[in-house]
């Protein structure tokens, strides 16, 4: 019996349903691992992210107080 449809493909083997089990768990393990590390990563560059917004509004904020008062400097004189 050819299960991928492809008679190039022979089976190698029979795998009962103990192996498939562990196989299957040992897949959800890695798959969870690499999920946690992803999350974290995420978590890592949303932080950084924030972190280079606070500073962007403090730039904008001193570069609105420098144009506001070179302009009220300019309107008196």
């Amino acid at each position: 019996m050819y299960v991928s449809g492809d008679k190039r493909f022979k089976p190698v083997g029979q795998l009962h349903e103990f192996e498939l089990a562990r196989m299957f768990r040992a897949i959800k393990w890695v798959a969870y691992d690499d999920l946690t590390q992803f999350s974290h990563r995420v978590d890592i560059a949303e932080h950084a992210i924030e972190q280079v917004e606070q500073a962007l509004q403090v730039v904008v904020g001193i570069a609105r107080r420098t144009r506001t008062s070179k302009g009220a400097t300019c309107a008196l004189a």
